[in-house]
């Protein structure tokens, strides 16, 4: 009898076939030493072949989104005109603080606990969430552009 007789309908089964030999590959866990996770793979129980294990699926699976964010974050950086530090102070202080009464003016300020998402101080809302706020002060500097003396 032939060894492809053997195997039985696919119907009859959901587990997956090997890709060398076609027969039908069993479930195997096995537990990790180290972390006491389980870890499956399959095993063609006629060419021996194995799959990945889970937890090599799980790690590559995991690098590859690292990978895919870590290039996406760059292309942002990439795309965004950062302001430099100093800009930044600058264009914060000209927000936080008006010239006109010499003080600050939290009424109006995009950053204050009136208008952040967050409704919390500008200074725990910039720790917090310092792309948000560095965001909301570049806005903010863009739709305010500095006027020059003449």
């Amino acid at each position: 009898m032939s060894k492809q007789s053997m195997k039985p309908a696919a119907s009859e089964t959901n587990a997956p076939r090997c890709p060398y030999c076609g027969y039908e590959m069993t479930l195997a866990t096995e537990f990790n030493k180290q972390t006491g996770e389980p870890s499956c793979s399959y095993l063609c129980c006629n060419c021996y072949a194995e799959s990945p294990s889970t937890e090599h699926v799980r790690y590559s699976l995991g690098l590859e989104k690292y990978e895919q964010h870590k290039r996406a974050a760059h292309e942002l950086a990439v795309q965004r005109s950062e302001m430099s530090a100093v800009e930044y102070l600058a264009a914060e202080q000209r927000m936080c603080y008006d010239d006109n009464i010499g003080k600050r003016n939290c009424f109006s300020c995009p950053l204050s606990s009136r208008i952040n998402p967050a409704r919390i101080n500008c200074g725990d809302y910039s720790r917090q969430h310092p792309e948000k706020a560095i965001a909301i002060v570049e806005k903010w500097a863009a739709d305010h552009p500095e006027r020059s003396e003449e």
